[in-house]
């Protein structure tokens, strides 16, 4: 037996079946700007998924976090130091890191 499903919501007339004034009438609620459109609070977990997405996702956080710094490089050797942070597959930064780190524990070593 084939039933079809009935709603309780009257049809509507498709908008090119309507006349100017139906139409009109039809589309009203979108002829005001939304400049505000009606909103609700956010849950507890739409809040924490938006605080994640805001914050993206950025360097991980290593040690005490990290710090900018201006630093002025010869230009040879900052393409050296490009050139072998490609070729080991790191960040720049990284690289810099690990040569900072060397110098400070061959000081230590050096000292002690």
């Amino acid at each position: 037996m084939n039933r079809k499903k009935t709603t309780n919501r009257p049809t509507r007339k498709r908008y090119q079946d309507m006349s100017l004034a139906e139409l009109r009438e039809a589309t009203k609620e979108f002829d005001a700007e939304a400049v505000n459109p009606p909103s609700r609070p956010l849950t507890v977990d739409e809040r924490a998924r938006f605080k994640r997405i805001v914050r993206g996702a950025g360097r991980p956080k290593v040690g005490l976090g990290y710090q900018r710094v201006m630093v002025s490089i010869e230009k040879g050797l900052l393409g050296e130091a490009d050139k072998a942070a490609k070729s080991q597959g790191v960040p720049r930064s990284e690289l810099i890191a690990l040569g900072l780190r060397l110098v400070l524990k061959t000081k230590k070593r050096k000292s002690a």
